[in-house]
């Protein structure tokens, strides 16, 4: 019998999306899937409650395919039997197991498969590992420079440092449109300008979260001269108490921003909080959507192959190292590897 090895996520995955799990069998044997939701009990429009899909590298058809109804069984199965022929393809297979209902669901998997290539294990106290992820970030020269524009000009602005910029695939330098904010109370419109927003030179932060496990990047702004400037009326400047921007990448691929900001008008004490969260994020989204540089954040496969080539290089796995899982040990992350023979 050959030897076996399990690859295991936890992700909560939204209606209509799924968690793809990546290994590579060896031998031919046995693939098997268990993948427990943390529901039987959603919303569905089909009836259908998830689907676990088997491919190998290179197709689009499956190889096995399982579908399970809503208030089914907790615990969900699939396995295959590879054949030589099967394994013929070099290249990572994937496992998806999708959400088909309306309702997020959270899903932990685990993928076991024979192998033959000898696996290795390393591991990191998650305190050191932050303390390395803090040094790789100071070297990071991350700056950002938030304004608005009425015009659609590219008044805010992105820069890397040219080492982080070439290990991210990315720009040194990204100019971006942020629009004018608009408002309405009490029966008056109101368009203000952002003025004076610049990220905080002791960020940002990284830290390894465990539940999920993902990379959170903090960057927060300093406010001290930052305002909202009255365009189209006569009105006092509001002060931008709060703003910094959370990045969650997750390891199962996803790439999440999320803006939070504190801003209010004296007078009244009217919130504009939540345009300026709005604004900014709108402009966050739009550059990841539409400038090709930013594409590789929305494919979850480039996300997490960009995870890798950090942890290799951190942990010192060496040049040819291709990982296949990573797990916690309470206070400790584990990497497992093997070398790549093609």
């Amino acid at each position: 019998m050959p030897a076996t090895s399990t690859i295991s996520a936890q992700t909560r995955v939204l209606g209509g999306d799924s968690q793809e799990l990546r290994f590579r069998p060896g031998l031919p044997g046995v693939i098997g899937v268990r993948s427990v939701p943390s529901t039987t009990v959603a919303h569905s429009e089909t009836g259908l409650l998830a689907m676990i899909i088997l491919r190998r590298p290179g197709s689009t058809t499956p190889l096995a395919k399982a579908t399970y109804k809503v208030h089914s069984s907790s615990i969900l199965l699939l396995s295959y039997h590879p054949t030589v022929a099967d394994l013929a393809t070099p290249g990572d297979w994937t496992c998806d197991v999708s959400n088909e209902s309306l309702d997020p669901i959270t899903f932990a998997t685990d993928v076991t498969f024979p192998i033959d290539n000898p696996l290795a294990t390393a591991s990191v106290d998650i305190e050191f590992l932050n303390l390395v992820l803090a040094k790789v970030v100071d070297a990071a020269t991350i700056q950002i420079h938030l304004e608005s524009s009425s015009d659609g000009s590219s008044a805010s602005r992105l820069s890397l440092s040219p080492d982080v910029a070439a290990l991210l695939k990315l720009p040194i330098l990204t100019q971006f449109n942020v629009a004018d904010q608009k408002k309405t109370e009490l029966g008056i419109d109101f368009v203000y300008r952002i003025l004076n927003l610049d990220s905080d030179p002791k960020y940002p932060i990284v830290i390894l979260w465990t539940d999920p496990l993902s990379l959170k990047v903090v960057i927060r702004f300093d406010t001290a001269s930052a305002r909202l400037v009255a365009q189209n009326l006569p009105a006092p400047d509001i002060n931008i108490e709060l703003f910094n921007i959370e990045i969650n990448v997750g390891f199962d691929g996803s790439f999440q921003p999320v803006c939070n900001a504190i801003a209010h008008l004296t007078f009244n004490n009217i919130d504009f909080s939540s345009d300026v969260i709005s604004g900014v994020q709108d402009a966050i989204n739009q550059q990841v959507q539409q400038n090709p540089a930013f594409a590789a954040l929305l494919d979850k496969k480039q996300v997490r192959a960009q995870i890798d080539t950090l942890f290799i290089a951190m942990m010192r796995l060496g040049p040819q190292a291709q990982i296949q899982s990573y797990r916690i040990d309470g206070q400790t992350l584990t990497v497992t590897s093997f070398v790549r023979t093609t």
